[in-house]
């Protein structure tokens, strides 16, 4: 390119300025133009790494979820498996997730506005990321079944889809839609609210009172 940005770089920020912008007017107002002149950058660049408005929207997806799921696994190593008790468990993983949607709200409300009429190869991503969303949640549903800390004729689908579109939803109320009137209410605060509603209900009475 001759002007010293690293290739790297110039891609983050295509993608920064995609994420603004969508978040903004949403997938079908922005246009490759407003992109473009968001960045400052000549219109052959972004071709350059980057099909088209898909390729940027779904890179935005995968990367974000590659994201959580790295956060996922890194705040993990934090606790002593030993002593925490299934409560305090989903509690932390609520909280983890709470956390990751409140520290990037153009991401959370990209990712948690979508709806219907995008195109194909975008629908196919979405339903893949939230296959696996659902996916990570009944795992850990079935671990606590193993462990008879959950019920084990509980409905492993009805539950995962039931708490994490809970918790996704409340990202979006909190972090997005009403992200002013609610600016000092805290993560820790809407994580208790949401393990203190779902707790009777996964866990036994000595488990979570």
């Amino acid at each position: 390119m001759g002007d010293g940005v690293k290739a790297e770089d110039r891609k983050a920020l295509i993608l920064e300025c995609a994420k603004q912008l969508f978040s903004e007017h949403g997938y079908h107002k922005t246009q490759i133009s407003d992109i473009i002149n968001r960045a400052k950058i000549a219109r052959g660049t972004v071709y350059q790494y980057f099909k088209n408005k898909d390729d940027i929207f779904i890179t935005l997806l995968e990367n974000y979820f590659d994201k959580w799921q790295k956060i996922l696994v890194r705040r993990d190593y934090e606790l002593d498996f030993s002593v925490i008790s299934p409560v305090d468990f989903l509690r932390h993983r609520i909280r983890t997730t709470l956390q990751f949607f409140a520290e990037d709200h153009e991401l959370c409300n990209i990712v948690l506005r979508m709806g219907v009429g995008l195109h194909e190869s975008i629908e196919t991503v979405i339903n893949r990321l939230e296959r696996d969303i659902l996916t990570i949640v009944k795992n850990e549903i079935r671990f606590g079944q193993k462990t008879h800390n959950v019920d084990e004729n509980m409905d492993t689908d009805l539950v995962a889809s039931v708490l994490g579109g809970a918790v996704l939803k409340t990202a979006h109320f909190y972090f997005v839609q009403e992200r002013d009137r609610f600016k000092d209410k805290s993560v820790d605060e809407i994580a208790d609210g949401i393990t203190r509603i779902f707790a009777p209900g996964l866990f036994s009475k000595d488990t979570w009172s």
